[in-house]
């Protein structure tokens, strides 16, 4: 019998009837799964099937935000159940959206199971400032919000949230064309000066001295050695660049602006403020001008600013976790460093804590050294996968928690500079009306979109979520 090619009559009608005896794929079946899902749960029971509301619409924008709140609320509880009781640091940074609202970032670093780095985005908000009144109010309604304790909170990370602002000059150009031209000319003009380029060559310096250290730190998983070992360079760079390189500055900034037919002051001459009153300015030569108050002052800030962030107690204390490091055969190892890194954790280690992890060193070191399972490692966060695959973390348990605090500390704020570039782009030009909750559920699903993978699986307790949500909001309706 001719039954000819693949889409013929013939071939149609025997595929019809396959799928017909096969009752496996019917609606009916599909239908009656999950209705049974339904009546085995009281909550989806309520909201389904005879009981579910008549004006049920899930087209409806209200409707789509708490589908997309639900999923959020399952992500955000796959999250903390990942956390469970472990140690974690915090890590919060503020930003403006496109609607210039300010927005803080938060996110949480821990240690799982298998000793694997974990970061994950919790939250943004919506504040008024960036005061620390407000950052600890935040901080707080996280915590208490998602049952997290402060007693299991190890290191945190702030950068930009503070109560620093930053004055950007904006140039606002009318739709009149003489106001443009001449707003045009007064800044073509103010380019066009030595103070201007010294500026931008001054700049570029700076950049270059920190582009090193700028970008590990923006790697996901910063190794606290390195970081350290860059920002002694960097420190030490800026240092030397401070009492040396002011005259070679000067000299390549006038070559440029000859070149550009741009006027070139004398260094020993009195500095002249342009537009401002002679009369009662202190007077200063070009030299003072540009090498202390410009060149010294910016490379100061520079250096104070590094200081701050590794002041002398972090700094000590990022040295002794240095010394974890498992590299080159651990040769970074010092016995007493790391018992002073566990006086730094005096909750965490007892007396008697520290007197057994005194004795557990010796042990330690001598058996990472002769094996041959730790003698290719890297770095720390290596050394912590290879103890728990070896299962040495339980007989080495006060180094192994001497590990977890080094990796859960954190050096930078990477992670959550990633999620406001995610957020410029959920919140676009199109989009710059967003609520904060709708912002804000829409990232964390799309940024954890692995976790909500997972959680997806569950889709009973996604479905509960939102028929819980639904009724809810069903009876506030029908109270109104």
């Amino acid at each position: 019998m001719h039954v000819g090619p693949v889409g013929s009559v013939h071939n149609k009608a025997r595929e019809a009837a396959t799928n017909l005896m096969n009752q496996a794929t019917h609606i009916e079946t599909a239908v009656s799964k999950h209705s049974d899902q339904a009546h085995n749960n009281d909550k989806v029971r309520e909201v389904v099937m005879e009981n579910a509301p008549g004006n049920l619409k899930l087209l409806a924008p209200i409707i789509q935000k708490e589908i997309v709140n639900s999923c959020a609320l399952e992500t955000l509880d796959a999250i903390m159940d990942g956390l469970k009781d472990r140690f974690f640091s915090i890590l919060v940074d503020e930003a403006r959206d496109m609607s210039v609202k300010e927005q803080m970032t938060m996110v949480l670093r821990y240690v799982d199971d298998n000793g694997h780095v974990i970061e994950r985005f919790v939250d943004i908000q919506h504040v008024t400032n960036t005061t620390s009144s407000s950052l600890k109010d935040t901080i707080d309604t996280l915590f208490s919000r998602n049952g997290l304790s402060i007693s299991k909170l190890r290191g945190q990370g702030y950068d930009g949230a503070n109560n620093m602002r930053v004055h950007v000059l904006q140039m606002v150009i009318d739709d009149n064309p003489n106001e443009s031209a001449g707003e045009a000319n007064k800044l073509m003009r103010e380019i066009r000066t030595f103070e201007f380029v010294f500026h931008i060559f001054l700049m570029k310096v700076i950049l270059g001295l920190t582009n090193d250290l700028s970008q590990a730190l923006q790697r996901k998983y910063q190794e606290i050695v390195n970081a350290m070992a860059l920002v002694k360079s960097c420190k030490e760079k800026l240092h030397w660049m401070r009492n040396n390189g002011f005259d070679a500055l000067v000299d390549e900034v006038s070559s440029f602006c000859e070149k550009h037919y741009i006027d070139v002051p004398n260094m020993e001459e009195t500095f002249i403020l342009t537009g401002r009153s002679r009369r009662n300015a202190p007077i200063k030569t070009n030299r003072h001008h540009y090498h202390v108050e410009l060149f010294i002052y910016v490379i100061d800030e520079q250096i104070t600013e590094l200081d701050d962030h590794f002041n002398e107690v972090n700094t000590e204390l990022l040295i002794c976790l240095a010394c974890l490091s498992p590299k080159d055969s651990f040769v970074a190892f010092d016995k007493p460093k790391l018992f002073r890194l566990a006086q730094f954790y005096s909750q965490d280690f007892s007396d008697e804590d520290r007197l057994a992890l005194e004795d557990q060193l010796e042990i330690y070191i001598h058996y990472v050294c002769s094996s041959s399972d730790f003698s290719q490692l890297e770095g720390i966060g290596d050394l912590a996968k290879k103890m728990v695959e070896t299962r040495m973390h339980q007989i080495f348990n006060y180094v192994y928690l001497l590990i977890t605090l080094s990796l859960v500390l954190p050096v930078a704020t990477t992670s959550v500079e990633r999620a406001f570039s995610v957020m410029n782009i959920v919140k676009g030009p199109l989009r710059n009306k967003m609520e904060d909750q709708w912002l804000s559920d829409n990232l964390l699903v799309y940024i954890e979109r692995d976790i909500f993978a997972w959680a997806r699986e569950r889709e009973l307790d996604l479905v509960s979520t939102f028929s819980v949500r639904s009724l809810a909001s069903s009876e506030n309706m029908m109270g109104r």
